[in-house]
Parts: C-alpha cells; sequence; structure tokens
C-alpha cells in the first residue's frame, strides 16, 4: 500500500470522525412525546384517595391537549390533584436515564395570580417499591410557573431530585436513596405545594423526553477504538513494509538468522502472554494449570506439603458496570488484582478465573493460616481507594486441597464457600472442610 493511499485513508478517518462528533452535538436528537393517548393513557387523581379528603379532579381532552379541571378543598392539611401519564406497567416502566431534558408545555390558571405546578416522576424499583402501591415508587419533582415560560420551558433531567416528603415516609439505604429514572411508571402533573380553595385549570399540551440516539461518551470511546484499530493498523504495515525492505536489502543468510531469531523470541512472549490474564497480569486457567504442574513435579517430600485455596468475588460487581460502565468495571477488577498481589506471599499463585473471580493458590499453607490472609484481604478491599470513590467488597471461600484428591474437588468446595459467603450477606470469609474433616 502506497504512502498515498495511507494518507488518503487518514483523511477520510479524520472526516469520519469529525462528521460523527459534529451530527451528534448538533443533531442525532431522540424525542419522544408523552402526551400522545395511542402510545400512554392518562388518569386524574385527587386527595380524596386519603381519608378526609374532598378535593376533586376532572380530565378531559381539549383538542390534541389534556385538561384537568380541579377542585381544591382544604380538608386535607395537603390538597392536590394530579394528572398521571402512564408509562408502563409494573414492572416494567419505561427508561429515562437515555435522555438528557424534558420539555414541558403548560397552561395554568387558579385562585393565585402565577399558580404553581409540580412535575413528578415516579420509579419503580423491586428494592423498595411494592407492585400496586403507587405511594412506594420513588417520587422526584420539579416545580414552576408556568406563566412565566409561555413557550414552554426545558429541565434538565439531572434537575429532578428525590421529594423529600417522600423520603421522609420511605427511609432508604444511602446506595438506594439517590434518584432513578431508569424505571419510571408514570409522569405527572400535579398542583403545586401551596393552594388555595378554589377552582384550578391545568392544560398539558406537550411533554417531550429529549436526549441522543448515541450518547457522547459512548461514541467518543468508539471513535477512539476506531483509530487505535486504524493505529493498530497502520503500525503493523508499516511493520510488514520493513520486514520486507529489510530481507530484499540484506543477504539471505543473514535475514533468515534474523528472522529464526524474531520467531523464537515472539514465540516465547506468545508462549508468556498465553498464560496470563490480559487485564490484570495474573494467571489465566492456563497459567495456574502450568504453576499446578510444576508444584506436582517437586520432590516426593514437597508432595505432601498442605496447600490452600481461596475463592475471591467482587460483591455486587453487576451494579459497578450497569451504573458506572465496563471500562470502570474493568479497573475495579485490575486494581484488585494488583491489591492481591501485594498482599500474598511472593510464591503464593493469582488466578483470574473469569469475570470477577479470582482463585489464590497458597503453597506450605494450612486452612487455618488461610482463612487469616482471607481475612486480611477482606478488611484490606474496604479501605482500597477504589475509581469513582466506589465502595467495593469482596467474598471469599477458603478450603484446602490434600493430595492425591482431585484439584476439581477442592475448587468445588471453594467455590461453594465463597457463593455461601454470598449467602450469608456478602462481605465475609467463609471456610468449606477439606476432605479429612
Amino acid at each position: 500500500m502506497s504512502t498515498t493511499s495511507i494518507t488518503r485513508g487518514l483523511v477520510l478517518l479524520l472526516a469520519f470522525t469529525l462528521a460523527m462528533l459534529a451530527w451528534n452535538h448538533f443533531g442525532m436528537e431522540r424525542r419522544l412525546e408523552l402526551v400522545d393517548p395511542q402510545r400512554f393513557g392518562a388518569a386524574p387523581v385527587d386527595d380524596r384517595t386519603i381519608e378526609g379528603g374532598r378535593s376533586e379532579a376532572r380530565l378531559s381532552r381539549v383538542g390534541g391537549d389534556w385538561q384537568l379541571d380541579c377542585r381544591i378543598a382544604l380538608a386535607y392539611q395537603y390538597p392536590f390533584c394530579e394528572l398521571g401519564l402512564m408509562l408502563g406497567e409494573v414492572p416494567n416502566g419505561l427508561d429515562l436515564s437515555s435522555f438528557d431534558s424534558m420539555h414541558m408545555d403548560v397552561e395554568a390558571a387558579g385562585p393565585e395570580p402565577q399558580p404553581q405546578v409540580r412535575i413528578l416522576v415516579q420509579n419503580f424499583d423491586p428494592a423498595y417499591s411494592k407492585s400496586g402501591q403507587p405511594t412506594t415508587y420513588k417520587t422526584h419533582e420539579v416545580a414552576f410557573a408556568p406563566a412565566r415560560y409561555p413557550q414552554g420551558v426545558e429541565v434538565p433531567l439531572t434537575r429532578f431530585a428525590v421529594a423529600s416528603w417522600w423520603i421522609d415516609e420511605h427511609p432508604l439505604p444511602l446506595e438506594l436513596s439517590g434518584p432513578d429514572l431508569r424505571n419510571v411508571m408514570s409522569v405527572s402533573l400535579a398542583t403545586g405545594g401551596k393552594v388555595l380553595a378554589g377552582d384550578y385549570r391545568f392544560r398539558l399540551r406537550s411533554v417531550v423526553l429529549i436526549g441522543k440516539w448515541i450518547d457522547p461518551a459512548r461514541l467518543r470511546l468508539g471513535l477512539i477504538a476506531v483509530w487505535m484499530l486504524a493505529a493498530l493498523a497502520y503500525l503493523l504495515l508499516m511493520a510488514r513494509q520493513a520486514r520486507r525492505r529489510l530481507r530484499q536489502s540484506m543477504e539471505r543468510q543473514l535475514t533468515l538468522w534474523k528472522l529464526n531469531a524474531s520467531l523464537r523470541s515472539e514465540t516465547r512472549t506468545l508462549a508468556q502472554a498465553a498464560l496470563r490474564d490480559q487485564l490484570t497480569g495474573v494467571l489465566n486457567r492456563k497459567g495456574m494449570d502450568e504453576a499446578l504442574r510444576a508444584l506436582d513435579a517437586q520432590p516426593a517430600e514437597a508432595a505432601a506439603m498442605a496447600i490452600a485455596l481461596i475463592f475471591v468475588d467482587i460483591d455486587h460487581f453487576k451494579r459497578i458496570n450497569d451504573e458506572h460502565g465496563h471500562a470502570v468495571g474493568d479497573q475495579v477488577i485490575h486494581a484488585l488484582a494488583q491489591l492481591i498481589r501485594q498482599h500474598v506471599q511472593r510464591d503464593d499463585l493469582v488466578t483470574r478465573w473469569g469475570g470477577e473471580e479470582f482463585v489464590l493458590v497458597l503453597p506450605n499453607t494450612d486452612r487455618a493460616a488461610a482463612l487469616q490472609v482471607a481475612h486480611r484481604l477482606r478488611e484490606l478491599v474496604p479501605a482500597h481507594a477504589w475509581p469513582l470513590g466506589l465502595k467495593v467488597t469482596c467474598s471469599f471461600g477458603v478450603t484446602e486441597w490434600q493430595r492425591p484428591e482431585p484439584l476439581a474437588d477442592a475448587l468445588e468446595r471453594a467455590d461453594a464457600a465463597m457463593y455461601r459467603a454470598k449467602r450469608e450477606g456478602r462481605d465475609r470469609v467463609v471456610a468449606e472442610p477439606t476432605i479429612e474433616s
């Protein structure tokens, strides 16, 4: 391939990159209209559902708009009326996390000069919500006076905060208390927090969710990957041409000698790389098999030595991937591998077993000593500085491999112990008995 062809390819790739970035920034817009009776139903709600409430809400269709007529009665401490747009049925709602903002066109009239409205977004999560009990759905809200925005108002979804009154009524653990718009069951137009007795009329013309078809961060990551592949292809091409020129300019004997040397070096490198996990640098399963064969090749007196096995699994790793992306997940796996390597003996074998699981093989270590190692690692994990300030814990399963017991049996015991640690609450160490116990 000529230099001209390479230059042309780079120019085309650069043009493609700039075009995609520009399109993503200025276009690629995704819009979803919620005031659409063909897709989303609507229902009125008022405080008569609460003991003592006497406000009345009536919903009608006026042109292409929803109209809510509300008569507020001050019989209940917090009188209200709502117009609810139903986005799904439990347990399947609408994921708003892929959108950036919400544009609303609302008209409001009532006893106040500029009545306020609240936009309520209710999210269902089995961790804190109960099917058929909408008051348990996490409620997010923003409030504004429609009269100030005659052309409508666009609100970033990050502006929606969990309603303080909902938090007071439904205290949650810290990890569940933040905003969550991944499974929204309804978006509602409600009267303001402080209302006067009398008649209100709300006209909801439009509620539009706005976002990008491709998330900007994901697009940039994809373009980086394309450029890395292009660079790799370029480097491989240049290396290929350089080797060809080298072969043509040197004597046959010298060329063959260098080629053989290069092949030997590459074979050794590949052989070593094949035994290591690419992400963490620790052993992979094949590497552990090789190391265990080396142990078996030791003198007969060494065959009787105790060997302990520890299974390690990152707790709630799927949640880390889902909430922060696989790149952060990979960083956590890599950091855990380095943490383990720093706090075990030089002769101990650290293996990435798969995904977020690791296996430690500790020669000359019985089960009691292995338990001490596992407990020390369990205490070190939460104290480590993880990416994005994440709180990470691990579950540990410990056993002792006593030959000639098959290794698979010992691994199965350690794995069962680790899963027992998961079932008993995670962030703990569980030991399974050896075959002699």
